[in-house]
């Protein structure tokens, strides 16, 4: 708690006093049976090759703790194929997703094309609702005429029936017009 300058001169005096041994890191590995090896390093050996043939001698030859070279290549098949598994789920979600697409505008394409067939038959059902009064019109009017005037055609049959026609139905509406 008290750890100021003047005050750990003291505790440390008191420290090496109650500790009896002196413990140095030396005496832990003399406890496990565990001898140092010194070895001399010198600067006139750059790539420190001694030093590292007394390792080695010592320790052993390296280790690599990694994959063996047939392990790291049955590593890469697995990745290999579950990088085709992926491709193909992408694939086959891909396809799913146009075939759900494709679904959906054809069921807007059949829902379009019913929608257009009933505008044609509400226009059809309107222009015959607006063409009967001009139908009754011309059956009232122009009909019996235009037969009458067809049927003269047919017995005299002229050069030219459209002149003959239209000839025929000015002089018959002129008789019409007059007051008897």
């Amino acid at each position: 708690m008290r750890y100021t300058q003047d005050e750990f001169v003291p505790r440390l005096t008191r420290y090496r006093q109650l500790s009896t041994a002196e413990e140095t890191l030396l005496d832990y590995f003399d406890e496990l049976e565990i001898h140092p090896e010194h070895i001399e390093v010198t600067t006139c050996d750059s790539e420190y090759k001694d030093v590292m043939k007394k390792i080695t001698e010592m320790v052993g030859i390296p280790k690599n703790y990694g994959l063996s070279p047939e392990e790291q290549e049955e590593e890469d098949r697995r990745k290999e194929e579950e990088r085709k598994q992926k491709a193909a789920a992408e694939v086959a979600e891909k396809k799913r997703r146009n075939e759900a697409a494709l679904a959906e505008m054809a069921a807007q394409y059949e829902e379009w094309q019913k929608n257009l067939s009933e505008l044609k038959r509400q226009e059809y059902e309107l222009l015959e609702a607006h063409a009967l009064p001009l139908r009754n019109y011309l059956m009232k009017y122009v009909m019996p005429s235009l037969s009458e005037a067809m049927l003269d055609c047919c017995k005299i049959k002229p050069e030219d029936p459209v002149d003959f026609l239209a000839e025929y139905l000015l002089r018959n509406n002129q008789q019409e017009q007059q007051p008897a």
